[in-house]
């Protein structure tokens, strides 16, 4: 695991009312890069019908149902699929006179699926690719034990808030004393991407042909980046 730390420094001086306290004020920053061991993937299927919203769902939830029944087989546990959001629009297309000619309707449904291993990644993929879904919308790595990644990543940043602290206060001839105020922020960053798949109506294209020298990649989702802030106003002595 690869561990970044992120300097940024903050200097601030100041004389409570009535006193000679003197503040020196710094924000740390702790990084850490994690191996992600979860993979939440987001993808739809959507069907259009010039004239019968029916068929079009019908297309729908054939679609879907064969693209869960693949990631059942796979080992995608059914608690970790759901559908968030189902929608059927109509658009009507009109003649010269304004009347209306012909109407289509749209019908999509959004899945949710979170794998729990990496190697479920590839073989889930060509599934729902194989089942006919319109889109993969999202690919979202994750970890399982983000809060102890937190908590990594918060006590880097404090000590790096003091260590700068010092570093300063020493160039200046101070010391560093004790802590006044503490403020903490985290945040998480993914460096997965997006797989964009559109189904293709008409004439299939050709395989390619086989090469004995082709070397097949493996496509794995980003790291997860986990950063946390402290802020810390320390007494100057």
């Amino acid at each position: 695991m690869k561990t970044t730390l992120i300097l940024t420094m903050l200097l601030s001086v100041s004389q409570a009312a009535g006193a000679e306290d003197r503040i020196i004020a710094m924000q740390g920053t702790g990084s850490i890069k994690a191996s992600p061991d979860l993979v939440a993937i987001t993808f739809s299927v959507a069907e259009h019908n010039e004239s019968d919203a029916s068929a079009a769902k019908a297309k729908v939830d054939e679609i879907s149902s064969n693209a869960v029944a693949a990631l059942l087989d796979l080992g995608v546990k059914k608690e970790k699929i759901s559908s968030s959001s189902f929608d059927v629009s109509r658009s009507n297309q009109y003649d010269d006179r304004g009347n209306v000619s012909k109407t289509y309707f749209y019908v999509s449904r959004r899945i949710e699926a979170e794998l729990s291993g990496i190697d479920l990644y590839n073989p889930v993929i060509q599934a729902l690719v194989d089942s006919g879904v319109s889109r993969i919308e999202s690919v979202e790595p994750k970890v399982s034990n983000y809060d102890e990644l937190e908590k990594r990543a918060t006590a880097m940043a404090a000590a790096n808030a003091r260590e700068n602290a010092e570093f300063l206060a020493d160039q200046l001839g101070a010391k560093v004393g004790k802590v006044q105020q503490i403020g903490h922020r985290q945040l998480r960053r993914n460096s997965g991407y997006e797989e964009v798949i559109s189904r293709m109506r008409g004439r299939p294209m050709k395989p390619p042909p086989p090469n004995s020298d082709t070397v097949k990649f493996e496509f794995a989702p980003g790291d997860i980046e986990v950063e946390a802030s402290v802020y810390v106003e320390f007494e100057l002595e």
